[in-house]
């Protein structure tokens, strides 16, 4: 679990396979292609949904990982409080880093022979 300052208050941010899910659902999309179109989009509105969804679900899921309650109802309800949108940077970097290893394929180790 990562950590991530946020208005000046440090959470646990997570994404699990149910946040990955809620993100999609969220943005509407049912594969990853689509996924990549609306986190890469050049479109302002597609941008600042994707970016306050992953906060907010990144958020989540490490509550729910601590059993402990979000402090945020809904992606909307933390887009209310955002005030710069560099604020929202470090959910989008924990998001990279744990998608790309969720859907990574770790190679298998080369055996070494004898010699």
């Amino acid at each position: 679990m990562d950590k991530v300052e946020f208005l000046g208050k440090s959470y646990d941010v997570a994404f699990d396979m149910q946040a990955f899910e809620d993100i999609a659902n969220a943005l509407g999309v049912d594969n990853i292609e689509q996924m990549g179109e609306k986190l890469m989009s050049g479109n302002i509105i597609a941008l600042l949904k994707s970016s306050r969804s992953i906060a907010f679900y990144g958020i989540d899921c490490g509550c729910r990982k601590n059993k402990t309650e979000n402090s945020f109802k809904s992606a909307d309800e933390l887009g209310d409080v955002v005030t710069k949108f560099s604020d929202l940077s470090p959910f989008s970097e924990v998001f990279t880093k744990s998608w790309l290893g969720f859907f990574s394929v770790d190679a298998p180790e080369e055996k070494k022979g004898k010699g």
